[in-house]
């Protein structure tokens, strides 16, 4: 037997039968006493990706259908139980995760280890899956602006994913971080072209803490100009943004920037209003067994109790594919109650923290156990991030180094 769990009476009892096979192939195998477990060897791969499902059976809680689930498990245990190498293994891990187009959860392979290095310049990807370099650190290796045809020798269109489904939006910048971030010194090789059109090849070296080639944006609290601050909800605590709050009392536009883990509560817009709402009620699993039994739901409403400190104000909430954390929950009720204008890219939802679980060998999976709820009943995550103000990334705009910020500007500027 792979895998158990022990009932409400203390005993121990086997997964359901239908998820034998994997037991079989893991005894019918033998491997020597400390062998160290990797994608190239398939006991590895059918307890890595066994490991995955337990962990869904114990704490899915989007996950609606377990029979669906035994099925898909089946289905990648054939798949991982052939002649695969790590490379191919990480791929279809990939597939498997995809089936449950939850924001924030991926398999990754070997990062808890890596030096987080990367190029001096960044890319971005537009809408229809073109990268272009932006916001470069040593114009003499490559030009602002130029775009990217060809990653180690592979065509760029061949690297992502087609879809117009947020998720995927996220997962192809997943994709695209494998080739950004390694080990120092490590090299990689570019195919680029020019605004002009001229190609050419280039070899780039991971000579750069990849902290120092981040996006740029305004300094994490600013006054932008007479009448309008901007914050960055990122970069700050709860207890950071009451302890200033007196300084953006003179302001009536507030940006409050969502791109990346956004730290700040929901109970933040308790500081703009002077209304009692009810806000998201948050839901934890406690189970002793698979499927969700022998157990119970811890549950959380939260209400926002207005005080009004900052009142009359326009706020203003920037997204994109990397807003995480408490964005999801700040961005639904901005639009649910008319708090706030949301602008940006697409964003896949996202419950609440994500965390990170440990699999054998190198490899790891984000994955957020509990689920929120709207004060409607709805899932905070049943659909992806749709801003107010939905903003194209195109050629033009993978160029241009505050887009979504500038658009907000000139709304402002022009009165909307």
């Amino acid at each position: 037997m792979l895998y158990g769990y022990f009932n409400e009476d203390s005993v121990l009892v086997s997964v359901p039968e239908t998820k034998t096979l994997a037991s079989d192939i893991y005894t019918s195998i033998e491997r020597p006493k400390g062998y160290l477990p990797t994608g190239d060897d398939v006991i590895s791969r059918i307890t890595i990706l066994s490991d995955i499902y337990i962990y869904l059976l114990h704490f899915g809680e989007t996950i609606r259908n377990y029979d669906d689930l035994d099925k898909l498990y089946l289905s990648y245990l054939d798949k991982v139980n052939s002649n695969i190498n790590e490379d191919q293994f990480e791929v279809i891990l990939d597939d498997f995760m995809n089936e449950f187009r939850q924001g924030k959860m991926f398999v990754f392979n070997g990062w808890e280890n890596e030096s987080f290095y990367t190029f001096p310049f960044r890319m971005i990807i537009t809408d229809d899956n073109r990268v272009f370099v932006n916001q470069t650190r040593d114009s003499s290796i490559v030009i602002e602006g130029e775009e990217i045809l060809e990653i180690n020798e592979k065509k760029v269109s061949d690297i992502f994913i087609e879809s117009d489904e947020a998720y995927f939006d996220n997962l192809n910048h997943k994709i695209l971080g494998k080739y950004r971030i390694g080990n120092k010194g490590t090299v990689i090789a570019f195919k680029v072209k020019n605004q002009e059109g001229k190609k050419r090849e280039i070899t780039v070296s991971r000579d750069y803490e990849a902290i120092q080639v981040q996006e740029t944006r305004p300094p994490v609290m600013v006054y932008l100009n007479d009448s309008t601050a901007y914050i960055d909800i990122t970069a700050l605590s709860d207890k950071d943004l009451m302890d200033n709050k007196a300084n953006f009392e003179k302001f009536k536009h507030i940006i409050l920037d969502c791109r990346g883990k956004v730290l700040v509560n929901p109970l933040v817009f308790s500081i703009f209003t002077d209304k009692t709402l009810e806000g998201v009620t948050w839901i934890f699993p406690d189970y002793t067994s698979p499927y969700n039994q022998l157990g119970n739901n811890k549950k959380y409403t939260s209400i926002l109790k207005g005080h009004n400190y900052l009142p009359n104000k326009k706020l203003y909430l920037l997204v994109n594919t990397t807003s995480s954390g408490f964005a999801t929950p700040l961005v639904r009720l901005a639009q649910y109650y008319d708090l706030a204008k949301v602008y940006g890219r697409k964003a896949p939802a996202s419950q609440f923290e994500t965390i990170y679980y440990a699999l054998p060998g190198k490899f790891s999976m984000s994955f957020t156990p509990g689920k929120g709820l709207m004060p409607d009943g709805s899932n905070i995550c049943d659909d992806e991030l749709i801003p107010d103000v939905l903003i194209p990334y195109d050629e033009n705009t993978a160029r241009n180094y505050l887009p979504i910020l500038g658009k907000v500007l000139s709304d402002i500027e022009a009165g909307e």
